[in-house]
């Protein structure tokens, strides 16, 4: 059983009412392992991200920037890789050893590395194959198309954003990349077979992680858990 453990509290002061700034600053003195601020050039953001750095915040990731994902992966993932993708890389080890070297490697580490997620041409190309070779290795051990175990690889990254509710779609969408929250919803569908508002119900991570692992497999392996995923996606 994996239990969930909070290596990083991540605080965005724009979803609190100003009333509640006593109740985030003792969420600080609880004195949590790494603490992250997440916050816009608003007026008020900046004065809370003021008062709290007084608290001990080392570390503020501006909202809105080009780069803000990355800053938010060197922020959040320093200390080591996603509990949930750790469980994910773990159920699927004994397939990968059915892998030559380099793409088991590359495999193994998809799910563990910060974000953001390398794209499957990256992925490819970091394995020193084509995309079919790469997607005819993936059939031979019984996992689905390489699009899929990216997609896959996403979901994992942002788990702690998607169980969140407080988490806006919005900002679900930009910690992945994306404009719209559109091609979020398409991953819950090709990886999960479920909506996105089902996926986000999926709070505990050792039952997200077994569905995220249960979806990698090819249709004709998969049995019971949440049924069959379509093909068609891929």
């Amino acid at each position: 059983m994996l239990y969930p453990t909070i290596d990083v509290l991540v605080l965005d002061p724009s979803i609190c009412p100003a009333e509640e700034f006593e109740s985030i600053a003792s969420l600080i003195r609880w004195k949590w392992n790494r603490v992250v601020l997440y916050a816009d050039l608003s007026p008020r953001a900046m004065r809370d991200a003021f008062r709290l750095s007084r608290l001990g915040i080392s570390e503020l990731v501006i909202a809105g920037t080009a780069d803000e994902i990355d800053q938010l992966s060197r922020a959040c993932f320093v200390n080591g890789p996603l509990p949930v993708g750790h469980h994910v890389a773990a159920q699927l080890a004994s397939r990968l050893l059915g892998l030559p070297g380099l793409l088991r490697t590359e495999l193994g580490s998809l799910f563990v590395r910060p974000a953001p997620i390398p794209c499957v041409e990256h992925l490819a190309e970091g394995a020193g194959l084509t995309r079919r070779s790469l997607d005819r290795h993936l059939a031979q051990i019984g996992l689905r198309a390489s699009g899929v175990v990216v997609s896959a690889a996403q979901l994992c990254s942002c788990y702690a954003h998607l169980r969140n509710r407080h988490v806006s779609e919005r900002r679900i969408s930009t910690m992945l990349g994306h404009s719209s929250i559109e091609p979020v919803r398409r991953q819950c569908e090709l990886v999960l077979g479920r909506s996105l508002e089902q996926t986000r119900q999926l709070i505990d991570p050792d039952v997200f992680a077994t569905a995220i692992a249960h979806g990698l497999l090819r249709a004709d392996l998969q049995v019971g858990v949440f049924g069959p995923v379509s093909e068609s996606a891929e």
